[in-house]
Formats: structure tokens, sequence, C-alpha cells
């Protein structure tokens, strides 16, 4: 690839991967900030009965699309740095944070998304319930964090591309 268009395509990248880790911190945001507070003062019954409706229906869809799609984007990102050293020397620090970010994210994913599944067969038992909810807030929030972060280090990027990376 051309150095023109190593920089067409990071730019490309870097802007993609902006917008999903900015759904992906956002979402996480108002989760935690919003919904798991309101969640207390409502029945763990209620929140199976959402959470059922939520995560399987348009959530199964949207949720791995922007945790994966993050990672990829963000990955071929590195990659384009890593292979012109000098010319992205500037975004290495940001792009691998935002990177290593997104892989703790997907990571913690792994942990959440088989207590979400459980939801599915623990019919109205409330004492399994709320032991998926406190294991998947307690993951969940680990999550938020690293894709907070992710979406921090990728508007780092982003703006140290502006400054440091000329495309002439």
């Amino acid at each position: 690839m051309e150095q023109k268009e190593d920089v067409l395509s990071f730019n490309l990248l870097i802007t993609a991967a902006i917008l999903l880790t900015g759904f992906l911190a956002g979402g996480s945001l108002d989760r935690y900030v919003v919904q798991v507070p309101a969640w207390g003062h409502l029945s763990i019954l209620t929140w199976a009965e959402y959470t059922r409706y939520a995560e399987f229906g348009n959530g199964l869809y949207l949720y791995p699309f922007e945790v994966l799609g993050s990672f990829i984007l963000l990955f071929a990102a590195t990659a384009i740095v890593l292979m012109n050293k000098q010319r992205f020397k500037y975004l290495a620090l940001p792009i691998h944070l935002a990177t290593i970010f997104s892989t703790i994210s997907l990571l913690f994913t792994f942990f959440t998304f088989p207590v979400m599944l459980s939801i599915q067969s623990m019919g109205n038992n409330e004492k399994l319930i709320q032991q998926a909810f406190d294991k998947f807030n307690f993951w969940g929030l680990l999550r938020a964090i690293a894709q907070l972060l992710s979406f921090i280090a990728c508007v780092w990027t982003f703006t140290r591309k502006n400054i440091y990376v000329n495309p002439s």
C-alpha cells in the first residue's frame, strides 16, 4: 500500500472505530448511570423480563456488531501503524491503547454473554436471577470501563492524527 492509501485507510478505520466505540461507551454509560440504579427500584423479575426482550431481541444483533466491529477496525488500524512505524509514530501509543482496551472489552464480553444466555433458562427463580444480575453487573461494569477507555483513546488518536499525519 502506498503512503497516501495508508493514511486514507487509517482515517477511515479510526473514524469508523470512533463511531462504534462511542456507541458502546455511550450505551455503557447510560446502563451504569441510569439503568442499573433504576433497576434497583424494580423487582428482579422485571429486570429478567426486560433482559429477555432486549438482549435476545435487537440486542442480539447490535451488541456483537459493535463489540466485534470496533475490535476489528482498531486491530486493522493498529496493523497500519505497525507497518508504517515512522509515518505513524505519534499515533502508536493512543491506537495501541484503544486496541488493548477494545480487546479487554471483548474478553469481558465472554464473561457477560453466558450470564445473559442463562437468563433464558432460569424461569422466574428470583435467587438465580439476582445472582445473574450481580454477576453481569460486575463483569459488565469492567467491560464498560474498558469501552470508555477505548473510546477516549480513539479520540486521542484522531486528534493526534490531525496534528501529526500529513497526507501529502
